[in-house]
């Protein structure tokens, strides 16, 4: 079981990968990174369609983890920056780097951040890191 202490800690560390805890995994399990990337779907009033998801998928996300990913739909809140509520549909990005995440891993993580922020017009987008045992 992993202690409370190792998500407090990880808050303070995501941004260095080489600095994410190592978990010791059961037989049969790996270690490995689990990266999320949290988008809106929305700008404004405007809601990103499914056409224009459908491209970026193709020409960005398939460019930089073509070996694989998950895309979820998800419905989120947040407080924007005048204190208001506000909440949209919203997709999650799911890639798992089996052994770690590299820093050109990261770097190409944090692109797709970037690309999607411009593109859709996005506040932010919140990604994640964590560590994780996984088998195949």
């Amino acid at each position: 079981m992993i202690e409370i202490g190792l998500s407090a800690m990880m808050l303070l560390t995501a941004s260095d990968p080489s600095v994410i805890p190592v978990l010791t995994c059961p037989e049969g399990f790996d270690t490995a990174t689990r990266a999320e990337m949290y988008v809106g779907r929305a700008s404004g009033t405007t809601q990103t369609g499914e056409p224009a998801w459908d491209v970026f998928v193709r020409d960005e996300v398939r460019a930089r983890f073509g070996e694989g990913f998950t895309i979820l739909d998800s419905d989120g809140g947040w407080l924007d920056q005048d204190g208001r509520e506000l909440r949209e549909r919203a997709k999650v990005i799911i890639r798992v780097y089996p052994g770690g995440m590299t820093a050109e891993d990261l770097e190409r993580f944090d692109e797709l951040a970037s690309v999607y922020r411009e593109r859709f017009r996005q506040e932010s987008v919140m990604t994640l890191l964590q560590p994780v045992c996984v088998r195949f």
